[in-house]
């Protein structure tokens, strides 16, 4: 990938991640298409956590709306809650072990199949309304991805 995004003019490259960030964000999961409950359960996880599981809020480590923490922590923000929840199961089953602190572990055992679903549906939605402020993925920008391709081909 670097050798052909070296060859994009700056222009170019903002146009790219244009396109790709005015791409809607599909709420699927292992559980099938989120609804309001399923997202409410992942944002409250990701915001607050859950006292009753002993769960800390994502956020607390991934920052706020899961933006992520430079060299510390990854975002989550955007990311596709397929790739997510299989990530929180392979931390659960072990088969994921990166994590020298092991706080992704204690965090995932403590998650059950619906709250995984939650988390990953939730973050999946997740994008920066402004640098500082997180939100939810409500309208798409300004330019159709068919303009932004057109423009950039």
């Amino acid at each position: 990938m670097t050798p052909l995004a070296k060859s994009l003019t700056e222009q170019q490259r903002s146009d790219v991640a244009s396109y790709f960030a005015s791409l809607a964000t599909p709420y699927e999961t292992a559980l099938g298409p989120a609804d309001a409950a399923l997202l409410e359960r992942g944002r409250l996880l990701a915001r607050s956590g859950d006292e009753s599981k002993q769960l800390q809020a994502c956020a607390n480590c991934h920052g706020p709306g899961g933006s992520g923490e430079l060299f510390a922590t990854p975002y989550l923000e955007g990311q596709s809650a397929t790739y997510l929840a299989t990530t929180i199961k392979e931390w659960k089953s072990g088969a994921r072990a990166n994590d020298a602190g092991k706080q992704m572990v204690v965090v995932a055992r403590r998650l059950d199949d619906r709250d995984i679903a939650a988390v990953a549906a939730y973050f999946a939605g997740v994008v920066r309304s402004s640098p500082t402020e997180p939100g939810v993925r409500t309208a798409k920008a300004h330019e159709t991805p068919a303009t932004i391709a057109k423009r950039i081909r």
